[in-house]
């Protein structure tokens, strides 16, 4: 699983994009083995903070290149 880190200044843009691919990927794989009426409230919560991660990508590497 992994592991959502907290402070994404440490990371480079191309770091980000890479934290970014392996979250997209383990959501696309969770978002495909459940559905609102399987998932528990575990794999719910995992899909919520799945998406509020890349989210939160977008808008850093975004904020960078408009510094550029």
């Amino acid at each position: 699983m992994f592991t959502i880190p907290t402070d994404l200044s440490v990371f480079s843009v191309a770091g980000l994009t890479d934290l970014f691919n392996v979250a997209t990927k383990e959501l696309r794989t969770l978002r495909a083995s459940v559905d609102a009426a399987t998932a528990t409230d575990e794999q719910a919560e995992r899909v919520t903070e799945l998406h509020a991660f890349t989210v939160s990508v977008k808008n850093e590497i975004g904020k960078r290149n408009d510094r550029i």
